[in-house]
């Protein structure tokens, strides 16, 4: 094997390649619906090679790989939830903001009473606390928090060996726990049915009282066909497309082969060819209400529709729903129909009740001309770019690491945000001011996922090998005790939550599914209660508390090093 050693000692890059590589295709196994996730996969192939291939071979990686692995991680994260984390700052959201402080705070002091109990290093407590809140970005905040209270390297090498064994024991029961919670026990805890609760949201963001069918909230494709008009002469174009319902618009009239602007006041005459735009149902309504088809696509070229996407930075508009949107467009959406609400990257169920956040993404379909006068009034368009502009990454990871250089003396204590937080702070106001004046700072959705997976696989892969060494002591030592620990630290502040949100907050059982799974960052779990619950809804509750999670977890790290 002498070969090998060689090798790596020449390419000791290979061994990071082969981490997250191994890792991440270990992450994506699933095992009766649970997988490990890239971060706790990394890590843990990581550890093993620090242990027994990089530890023994003296291999060294410059800590400075880290660093700026965690700084492009953690941008990601705020600039990802920047337009909803200020968004949320509102009256609309309040109770879901307090949910996920709520969940912060008990976990903290969960985390805290359980280090002082079992007499944990600050190195265990961080990891401890990171792995059963799920949140690995709190671990990167506390190890450069744990960098500047003066350890020795050695002891600085075990502290990060602690937190990296903490993390991977308590992570695992931690996203298992958050996903059986949030779609299976937090509704036997409420004694509600997911499925009934969310029908009746459904039934209330539609405006109507009586529970509808599953798909009453999802978009239903609108169409335009040209008919003879027969039963509708002498009829209004408003009163045809009033009777025919499923917003239906006539979008052109030819009389005589002569187009006439299809004015609302304009009365229909025998034989005039028109096109109307609406949902299937209203084209096929329209047979008997208006005359029968016409074929060929000479009539329908000329108002061939658009789909275009629209960003909400109208603040009068934030806050408001759909239906009273509509109604202060008026005669100006005319037209032009609402696709989808993108929030987040997720797709949010549409009705009249939804309400609207700044950095929405709206899909609109409509002529251009329609389309682009609603678009300003709502905010911006959607820039449609694949290039990413690396000077605001570099402007705002600079802005980032200065703020988090500055520091406050108060009684001898010294506060500082630390890089990873000041860095997290110009990821959200990156990412707010981008979602706030599109055609600045573009970072397409898709790069800004890059950038957070890559950034957190190399960070926890170095992390991992760093560790390797030591890890299997700090197992030896730690490992019984920070298990159990974890247990208490992720179920307790989900019980607490849900009688605090259900009963002092007196949200929603849907929406509460959702902010628990928000609070705890983990997607799976609020797919698992969409799936428990037959619906979309518990997204609705899961953005808000997810932006401001990403933010108070991670900035708990330093606090746990100063308090543990």
């Amino acid at each position: 094997m002498q070969w090998l050693a060689g090798f790596l000692r020449g390419y000791p890059e290979v061994a990071i390649f082969f981490a997250i590589a191994v890792g991440v295709t270990l992450g994506r196994v699933r095992i009766g619906g649970f997988s490990l996730g890239n971060a706790t996969s990394v890590l843990i192939v990581a550890t093993i090679l620090g242990a027994t291939v990089t530890g023994p071979l003296g291999l060294t990686y410059p800590p400075m790989l880290k660093t700026i692995a965690f700084a492009l991680f953690v941008f990601a994260v705020g600039f990802h939830g920047g337009p909803q984390f200020f968004g949320s700052l509102g009256p609309a959201t309040l109770a879901q903001v307090a949910f996920a402080v709520f969940v912060a705070a008990v976990g903290l002091v969960c985390a805290l009473t359980a280090s002082h109990l079992l007499g944990l290093d600050k190195g265990s407590a961080a990891g401890l606390a990171a792995g059963a809140l799920t949140q690995t970005a709190l671990i990167g905040t506390a190890l450069a928090a744990l960098s500047g209270i003066g350890l020795s390297p050695e002891a600085l090498n075990q502290a990060q060996s602690d937190a990296a064994v903490s993390y991977a024991l308590t992570y695992i029961f931690g996203t298992i726990g958050v996903i059986a919670f949030a779609s299976q026990i937090a509704p036997r805890l409420m004694r509600v049915s997911l499925k009934q609760e969310a029908r009746k949201l459904e039934a209330e963001l539609a405006g109507g009282s009586a529970v509808g069918p599953m798909h009453a909230l999802t978009y239903k494709r609108f169409d335009a066909r040209a008919y003879r008009v027969d039963q509708a002469t002498g009829l209004r174009v408003e009163e045809t497309e009033r009777a025919t319902g499923e917003r239906a618009v006539i979008r052109s009239i030819r009389r005589h082969g002569q187009v006439v602007e299809p004015s609302p006041d304009v009365r229909l005459q025998r034989g005039d060819e028109v096109v109307l735009t609406a949902r299937r149902a209203g084209l096929v309504a329209a047979v008997s209400l208006i005359g029968p088809e016409l074929e060929g696509q000479e009539l329908l070229e000329p108002i061939e529709g658009v789909q275009t996407r629209a960003v909400l930075t109208r603040r009068e508009l934030a806050g408001r729903t759909i239906e009273d949107i509509a109604g202060r467009l008026g005669d100006l959406a005319r037209g032009v129909y609402l696709v989808a609400v993108v929030r987040g990257g997720r797709a949010l169920p549409l009705g009249p009740g939804l309400r609207m956040m700044t950095g929405d993404i709206l899909e609109l379909v409509g002529r251009a001309d329609d389309v682009n006068r609603v678009i300003d009034r709502l905010g911006a368009k959607y820039p449609s770019t694949e290039r990413s502009d690396l000077a605001w990454l570099g402007l705002g990871l600079l802005g980032g690491t200065l703020l988090g250089a500055l520091s406050i003396t108060a009684g001898g204590l010294v506060l500082t945000l630390g890089g990873g937080g000041g860095i997290l702070i110009g990821g959200l106001v990156a990412g707010w001011y981008s979602a706030r004046h599109p055609l600045i700072g573009i970072i397409p959705h898709q790069a800004v996922r890059l950038i957070w997976d890559l950034g957190l696989a190399l960070f926890v892969c170095m992390l991992g090998l760093t560790a390797g060494p030591s890890a299997l002591a700090a197992l030896i030592a730690r490992g019984p005790d920070v298990l159990i620990a974890g247990f208490a630290v992720t179920l307790i502040p989900m019980t607490a939550s849900v009688y605090f949100g259900r009963y002092v907050l007196r949200m929603n059982p849907v929406i509460l599914c959702g902010a628990l799974a928000g609070s705890m960052t983990q997607d799976a779990a609020m797919l698992a209660a969409s799936e428990a619950a037959e619906s979309a809804t518990p997204v609705l509750g899961f953005t808000v508390p997810y932006a401001i999670a990403n933010v108070l977890l991670t900035l708990l790290g330093p606090v746990i090093v100063g308090l543990a």
